[in-house]
């Protein structure tokens, strides 16, 4: 979205996340704000502190690991970290985070198809099985090591070391189950559910904010929250106890932990659930069933006879394929895996057919035969036959092609082909995402709306144009920057032109779009606030000014990058400084 500085952008994330800054999520759900201490991935029972219990955010709980078994046992009465979950833990990216373009490594925010490391000659990993949760992805590798990537808030995507049978990964933690039937849980502990009993397990399911398993006699075990904050008919959100950890009795052969719900299949075949159902998400119908998928406020399951049954909240379609209908699609499936709000299943033939919400592309999969998929919130990542994962959505992969320069924005990204035609991929609900036709020098990503320099100077935009930040003036550009509710660009001339909104959101004029006169070299538009370098190397900057986000040091700078609340500039001698709301320290060098 903003100009340029990809390792700056990479780095202003890591601290970003150090500091839990990120804003987080584009749900519905009620937002609050995390208050204290994280506790790294746990293997032991640490000490027991006494925390002021909070209502946790469902945010946390965003998706959960579809694939894993799940837990058995009353989760034991200790004194705990208490504390509201995070919300940045449910969301997807935040301002500047890197679009996916398929990376080896679990890093801070890295791309959602995993490939080896580059050595000359590495194939891609192989999987055995996948789980896709809100924020991060964990699959088992075929030798048994586990493997994340995504956002690693609080360690979620930094797997211990081990020979695991299954992983699950959940609302802001994940677990797995190792070899010898035990678990090993890491990620945010709230409320405990990164806190396993002992036992030998056959499977694990890590949920929004409770973990349940099954034990190898057939028993279920849960741990974590049983409260969640849910919507009740005739009122607004609630934070309530409803049970979804606390399971019945009976010999069950896996079981699914959801949002806020359980479900289970006995070894008899028929499903039981437990939990929130204020959309009849725990209401199973009768039937023989041989697994089952708990979403955020639907289930789904695959029946003996290889067809799917899906019951709860029918929104966007997720039991369906229209408006209303209440089955989904016809196929025989191996398996089905209930998302927040979409579903997928993989047919006896290797193909997904999914369905459900699709606004990131994520219930639109590729073709290939496959031998297990899972639905997170907005991505879906399947495991080929070859042992190779692909996934698609907003954390799916980019588009195949040779890219001269590439900017993300909000929730889409946007690249430079060699051919001068660009390519968008991401969220498409304004248009931002679907370029028009031309030769392009330069794009940039904004929150909703895409700007680009086309080779005779000209500029294009597309996209939400909310206060005329997508219709630019005429002129010759050398470079323009999409921001959150404006757009700024450098004339051949050196002068700057902005076009757009003036004002915050209560309407004061803060000059975000009123550039200083001079000659400048590049310019870049945050969100209420906008930075360019003069040809001396100096930075202007003009809008809002609060924590000193629009107030640049001196020195001699090569380039600039606006954000939200701050701003970092790389010097001519390749440092970096930053100034503004939450700046981080950049180690030298």
């Amino acid at each position: 979205m903003k100009t340029g500085l990809w390792p700056l952008a990479a780095l202003l994330i890591l601290g970003l996340a150090l500091v839990s800054l990120l804003a987080a999520c584009d749900s519905d759900w009620p937002l609050t704000e995390d208050g204290g201490d994280r506790t790294e991935r746990e293997t032991t029972e640490p000490e027991a502190t006494e925390q002021a219990e909070r209502e946790p955010d469902p945010t946390r709980g965003g998706i959960f690991g579809r694939n894993g078994s799940q837990s058995t046992a009353e989760p034991e009465a200790t004194e705990e970290d208490e504390r509201e979950p995070d919300p940045t833990r449910g969301g997807i990216f935040g301002r500047n985070g890197s679009q996916p373009t398929a990376g080896p490594e679990a890093t801070e925010q890295t791309d959602a198809t995993p490939t080896a490391a580059e050595d000359g000659g590495a194939s891609k990993p192989q999987f055995a099985s996948i789980s896709a949760a809100g924020i991060h992805t964990c699959g088992v590798l075929r030798d048994s090591s586990v493997l994340c990537w995504g956002f690693d808030h609080d360690g979620v995507a930094t797997p211990p070391e081990g020979e695991f049978a299954s992983v699950s990964a959940g609302g802001g933690h994940t677990c797995g189950v190792l070899q010898d039937g035990s678990i090993l849980c890491w990620g945010y502990t709230y409320k405990g559910k990164t806190r396993p009993p002992e036992g030998e397990f056959a499977s694990v399911s890590a949920g929004g904010d409770h973990t349940c398993g099954v034990l190898r006699d057939g028993s279920v075990r849960c741990w974590g929250s049983n409260t969640a904050t849910v919507r009740v008919p005739g009122s607004d959100f609630e934070f309530k106890e409803v049970g979804q950890a606390t399971p019945p009795e009976g010999e069950f052969a896996s079981v699914s932990a959801g949002f806020a719900h359980t479900c289970g299949v006995l070894r008899d075949g028929s499903v039981r659930c437990w939990g929130w159902n204020g959309s009849g998400q725990a209401n199973p119908p009768e039937g023989e069933f041989a697994s089952i998928s708990a979403g955020g406020h639907h289930t789904c399951g695959v029946l003996q006879d290889g067809s799917v049954r899906c019951w709860g909240s029918n929104t966007d379609w997720r039991l369906g394929n229209e408006a209303g209908q209440t089955m989904p699609p016809e196929g025989e499936f191996a398996s089905v895996s209930a998302g927040w709000d979409h579903t997928c299943g993989v047919l006896r033939d290797g193909s997904i057919l999914c369905w459900g919400h699709n606004d990131n592309g994520q219930a639109t999969p590729p073709e290939g035969e496959f031998t297990a998929v899972s639905a997170g919130s907005g991505h879906t990542c399947g495991v080929l036959r070859d042992g190779s994962v692909l996934c698609w959505g907003i954390h799916g992969h980019a588009p195949e092609g040779e890219f001269t320069s590439v900017s993300a924005g909000e929730s889409h990204a946007c690249g430079v082909l060699r051919d001068d035609s660009v390519l968008c991929w991401g969220d498409v609900y304004d248009g931002q995402a679907t370029p028009p036709e031309g030769d392009f020098a330069s794009v940039s990503a904004g929150d909703d709306h895409t700007c680009g320099v086309l080779q005779d100077g000209s500029v294009r935009c597309w996209g939400s144009d909310s206060n005329g930040k997508a219709t630019p003036p005429e002129g010759e550009f050398t470079s323009v920057s999409a921001g959150g509710f404006h757009t700024c660009g450098v004339l051949r001339d050196g002068s700057v032109r902005c076009w757009g909104s003036n004002v915050d959101w209560d309407d004061n004029e803060i000059g975000q779009a009123t550039p200083p006169e001079g000659e400048f070299t590049s310019v870049s538009a945050g969100d209420d606030h906008t930075c360019g370098v003069l040809r001396d190397g100096s930075v202007l900057c003009w809008g809002h000014d609060s924590h000193g986000r629009a107030t640049p040091p001196e020195g001699e700078f090569a380039s600039v990058s606006a954000g939200d609340d701050h701003t970092c500039g790389v010097l001519r001698d390749g440092s970096v400084r930053c100034w503004g709301y939450y700046v981080i320290v950049i180690p030298a060098g």
